[in-house]
């Protein structure tokens, strides 16, 4: 089989960015970027977040014929789809008009069985990018345009058949998550009102149990100052336990004395105060079960309870109130990054019992979570190895190994 560079097979289009001029933007014309790519990656794409007007296609960016075929550049290098209209796209897309005798399914699969090869050779400092040479320097297998319908036709098929299986997985996951949700809701009685308050419970604002909170330091780079610490970030929250600490891979370096005062205690609530993002707002707080001494970011604030409240049922609590949306009242957008509203998170009123039966609940959610976690666990890994699956499918479909016709793969023999 030939692997001829892929400029020889495709025009590679760059695309590009109009002005933010309101006569630019929201036209008849799609216009794609990384984001659209990768919420339709290996797939067909047809409908994108923003659009252009045709002056703004004129100004500011450039359009494929349908059935060409998408590739995200940058941020990240490898998502990759056929567009089923005329679109345009940013500058972080590459777009491949083929030619005749090169199918553009089969295309498609090509450069998702090329993910690795393509980020191997993208180069940057900001961020990776894989330029138009390189790409199109790229050496892809190139069966006869027959044979190359046959692997799409394949793959379509039998990635399709994997799709619905992830998908099905998927489901499962969110029902499970909205059960933990349920149950998690109803232990803690989430309620802002003393109607029907059991006896033993109170209202009170969540500040009435605080003994104290600070916000994190994020410090200098490591050696740079007296002491080099664990730094516990967002990125590192287990959100799907609310769990943090025990895997913290980033070390900064502060002053003693901060180091001191900003030091972390298994059982402190960390607080997300800044970041966010529209899937998960700020907000979230998980309970720190690592060891003493390590630090948190400044976009993370330490809460520590007072002696008469448990922090694994305020964590459960805050759960609830973050889970059902509550929280997010409190969540303040300025500058491109979400803040919460500290005043007013505090201030909230929460219903709690006494400390026994706060440990009660929280050990009563701990076995039912824990039950729930591990149902969790075991659907995501079936479909991390159905991901696995399709793409090893890809490659050995691409490269030859399988028989589109039967598909029965090849299995060399080791000497």
């Amino acid at each position: 089989m030939t692997q001829p560079q892929l400029r020889r097979l495709a025009r590679v289009v760059n695309g590009g960015t109009p002005t933010s001029d309101a006569s630019n933007w929201d036209g008849e014309v799609p216009w794609a970027t990384p984001i659209d790519l990768g919420l339709s990656n290996g797939g067909t794409l047809t409908d994108t977040l923003r659009s252009l007007t045709q002056e703004g296609l004129t100004s500011g960016s450039a359009l494929v014929p349908a059935n060409s075929v998408l590739l995200s550049s940058r941020a990240p290098v490898g998502y990759v789809s056929v567009n089923d209209v005329p679109m345009a796209f940013n500058q972080g897309c590459k777009g491949l008009i083929p030619t005749s005798d090169l199918d553009n399914r089969y295309l498609m699969y090509v450069l998702l069985a090329s993910k690795s090869a393509l980020q191997a050779v993208a180069t940057g400092t900001t961020f990776l990018e894989i330029s138009s040479m390189n790409l199109g320097a790229l050496r892809i297998p190139k069966p006869p345009l027959t044979e190359q319908v046959a692997v799409a036709d394949f793959l379509d098929r039998e990635t399709a058949q994997i799709d619905e299986m992830i998908q099905a997985q998927l489901e499962l996951i969110a029902v499970l998550r909205s059960r933990r949700t349920a149950e998690v809701v109803a232990a803690v009685r989430l309620q802002q009102d003393t109607d029907n308050l059991p006896a033993g419970w109170e209202l009170l604002p969540f500040k009435y149990a605080i003994a104290s909170r600070f916000t994190g330091e994020w410090g200098g780079e490591p050696g740079s100052d007296d002491v080099d610490v664990s730094c516990v970030r967002v990125a590192d929250f287990d959100r799907a336990h609310r769990r943090a600490g025990t895997a913290v891979p980033t070390t900064r370096s502060v002053s003693a004395d901060k180091a001191r005062a900003k030091a972390l205690r298994p059982g402190d609530l960390l607080v997300e105060r800044s970041g966010g993002t529209a899937k998960n707002p700020v907000g979230t707080v998980v309970l720190y079960n690592g060891p003493e001494g390590a630090i948190s970011s400044n976009f993370i604030e330490c809460v520590r309870l007072r002696d008469e409240h448990d922090p694994a049922f305020w964590c459960y609590l805050q759960e609830a109130a973050y889970s059902t949306g509550f929280t997010q009242v409190f969540v303040r957008q300025t500058s491109g990054i979400q803040n919460l509203d500290a005043q007013e998170f505090y201030r909230e009123y929460f219903a709690a019992p006494g400390l026994a039966e706060q440990r009660r609940i929280a050990a009563a959610l701990d076995q039912q979570t824990a039950q729930l976690a591990e149902m969790i666990d075991a659907a995501n890994d079936v479909v991390s190895l159905l991901r696995e699956r399709r793409e090893a499918l890809i490659s050995a479909a691409v490269t030859g190994r399988i028989d589109p016709g039967t598909g029965i793969e090849t299995v060399e023999e080791t000497p």
